[in-house]
C-alpha cells in the first residue's frame, strides 16, 4: 500500500541541571527548540513540567516521505540531545505512522535509541 508520507513523533522528558530559575529554563528550552527545528525541520513544543525549573517535557513532530527518513531524523534528534552537556534525557519514546492514517498507530511503533 502506498502512503502519502510518514509522521514521526518523539516525546521526551529532560533534566536541565544548569538552570537555576524558570527564566533560565525558558532560555534553555528556547535554545533546544531552535536547535532541533534548525537541524531537522521539526515542530517542537514544551508540553509539561511548566512549573519546574530543572525539568521539561518536550514533544517534537515531523513529516517524511518515507519511514526510514522519519526514523533516522527522530534518532538523530535524540542523539543530538544526548550529546548536549546542558541536557540530560531522562526518557524518550517515539513512534512513526503513515500520514494517511489508514493503518492507525499500530502500523509502525517503537522506541528510538
Amino acid at each position: 500500500m502506498a502512503h502519502d508520507g510518514w509522521v514521526g513523533v518523539l516525546s521526551m522528558e529532560v533534566h536541565l541541571p544548569c538552570t537555576a530559575s524558570l527564566k533560565d529554563k525558558r532560555s534553555e528550552v528556547r535554545r533546544i527548540k531552535a536547535g532541533l527545528a534548525r537541524r531537522w525541520g521539526v515542530s517542537i513544543a514544551e508540553v509539561g513540567y511548566h512549573d519546574k525549573w530543572q525539568r521539561a517535557a518536550l514533544a517534537l513532530a515531523l513529516v517524511s516521505r518515507d519511514i526510514a527518513g522519519a526514523e533516522s531524523a527522530l534518532s538523530a534528534a535524540r542523539d543530538w540531545l544526548d550529546g548536549d552537556p546542558e541536557v540530560e534525557v531522562l526518557n524518550a519514546t517515539s513512534w512513526v505512522a503513515p500520514a494517511s492514517g489508514e493503518d492507525g498507530l499500530a502500523a509502525v511503533e517503537g522506541a528510538v535509541g
